[in-house]
């Protein structure tokens, strides 16, 4: 079961990160969302912004496994 403070924090820091945030803590935040598969539940453009992301070659596609043992319950 996915740990909802981390899915909060993760969508926080995406909707509003703060002025010392680096490029790697953001990516990192969608990273998440994606590994978890939690951004293809959100609004639109969260998914829409992962895939472009995806298909750019800056993050990486989720392992189907993670995401399966990661099920949103």
């Amino acid at each position: 079961m996915l740990a909802t403070q981390e899915i909060l924090a993760a969508v926080l820091l995406i909707e509003n990160p703060p002025d010392d945030t680096t490029e790697d803590q953001y990516l990192g935040a969608w990273q998440y969302l994606i590994d978890t598969g939690v951004v293809w539940f959100l609004q639109g453009w969260y998914g829409r912004a992962a895939h472009d992301f995806i298909e750019a070659g800056v993050l990486r596609p989720a392992d189907a496994t993670l995401v399966n043992q990661t099920a949103i319950n």
